[in-house]
């Protein structure tokens, strides 16, 4: 089971993608802001974070930096949702590990999510065989 937080103020697409994402072995957590995002988190350490950019006031970028700026949360994977005028647009879209364009599909989103976390997955694992 992968455990994925999504970012997002609104409900809609949590709602849309989560039977797919559910279906295909995802566990999905919800967060509606920077800090109930740094929250959730911290205690849950989920495998991959999903965040919607197009929030208004950009939530979803501010939820990104709170995310990176904390230590316990800084290396999680994230996967940005962005539309197609966003593309590379600002600093942060760089610094995702995944971008998904419109139309957000749950097929989309799930090859995003497995993507950054076997390379997350891989990148741990030289770590875990010299400490064991």
């Amino acid at each position: 089971m992968v455990n994925v937080m999504v970012v997002d103020t609104g409900t809609t697409v949590c709602e849309e993608l989560a039977p797919a994402l559910r279906r295909s072995g995802v566990s999905l957590l919800r967060a509606t802001n920077p800090r109930h995002a740094l929250e959730l988190a911290s205690v849950e350490q989920p495998d991959a974070v999903v965040i919607n950019l197009t929030q208004p006031a950009r939530v979803g970028d501010f939820a990104f930096s709170v995310l990176r700026f904390n230590a316990a949360t800084a290396r999680l994977p994230v996967v940005f949702l962005i539309d197609r005028l966003r593309w590379g647009r600002r600093a942060n879209d760089a610094a995702a590990d995944a971008l998904v364009p419109l139309p957000w599909t749950a097929d989309r989103v799930l090859v995003a999510v497995h993507r950054v976390v076997a390379r997350d997955t891989q990148a741990a694992t030289p770590l875990l065989a010299k400490e064991g």
